[in-house]
């Protein structure tokens, strides 16, 4: 994993020591603590795959081509992830 902001949430998941107070980029996720988890080093917020900033755009843009193709599978490919709400 190179995003550094996961980097630390996936530490934080796995030692279960999260900090009292945080950076604004690591705010989203302290909030969010008891809902985050790691599944085959994969952090989830609840059932949803937690996307790393740096690919959002790539991800999303893939996804919204998809859709012209697979117009009934819209409805699990609306991506969220931590920050967006």
């Amino acid at each position: 994993m190179t995003d550094p902001v996961l980097k630390k949430v996936k530490k934080y998941i796995e030692e279960r020591n999260w900090p009292n107070h945080t950076t604004k980029e690591l705010k989203p996720y302290l909030q969010r603590r008891d809902e985050l988890s790691l599944e085959k080093g994969v952090i989830l917020w609840g059932h949803r795959l937690v996307i790393p900033a740096k690919l959002r755009e790539k991800i999303l843009a893939g996804l919204h081509t998809s859709h012209f193709e697979y117009p009934g599978q819209k409805h699990w490919q609306d991506p969220w992830y931590i920050g967006q709400i």
